[in-house]
């Protein structure tokens, strides 16, 4: 199971995800001291050719990896559940990536909840049974190791609640999984 952290930024994070908006007040340079400068350079590519993208990119150069989700105008927290499970399987052989995004991006929604939507749909996205697949050990999957969201507010104890809910949606998958008898 991947560890969820929230935190600041950290810049040296080689994989990142940043959440972009469908908003034309959205000022692009929020995300200038987040961002590597070949990060940002990218970012500003995108976000000029916002009709072409789809909904959730990733981008490989020669650092890491940037993918970049674009968020509807004033997204609801289902979208950034979804968010959070195109992150869990679309890059799910990333040891660490860093959830990047700026107050505005996801405006009026608060950071913190934010942050803890993201969170439970990566956990719900990362879901996978394969008890009865092969002989690997559980440690031998890929999987992301650490998944930081960069949230100040946010903290693990008030995440504690999301973390229930993913706990007892696996179990009901699990349960779902299993033979009857």
């Amino acid at each position: 199971m991947s560890e969820i952290l929230f935190g600041e930024s950290d810049i040296n994070t080689e994989n990142k995800v940043v959440l972009l908006p469908d908003d034309n007040k959205f000022e692009i340079n929020e995300y200038e001291k987040m961002l590597f400068p070949q990060e940002f350079e990218l970012l500003k590519s995108v976000n000029k050719n916002k009709e072409q993208a789809a909904n959730f990119v990733i981008y490989d150069y020669a650092v890491g990896k940037l993918a970049i989700a674009h968020l509807p105008k004033n997204p609801t927290y289902l979208d950034l559940e979804k968010v959070g499970g195109n992150i869990a399987q679309k890059l799910k052989n990333v040891e660490k990536i860093c959830c990047v995004a700026v107050k505005n991006a996801i405006a009026p929604l608060k950071t913190e909840d934010a942050a803890y939507h993201i969170a439970l749909g990566f956990e719900l996205g990362s879901y996978s049974f394969d008890k009865y697949f092969t002989t690997k050990k559980a440690s031998e999957y890929s999987q992301i190791d650490r998944f930081t969201i960069c949230a100040k507010s946010a903290t693990k104890e008030k995440y504690a609640d999301f973390a229930a809910i993913a706990n007892a949606v696996r179990y009901a998958r699990d349960l779902t999984n299993e033979p009857a008898n």
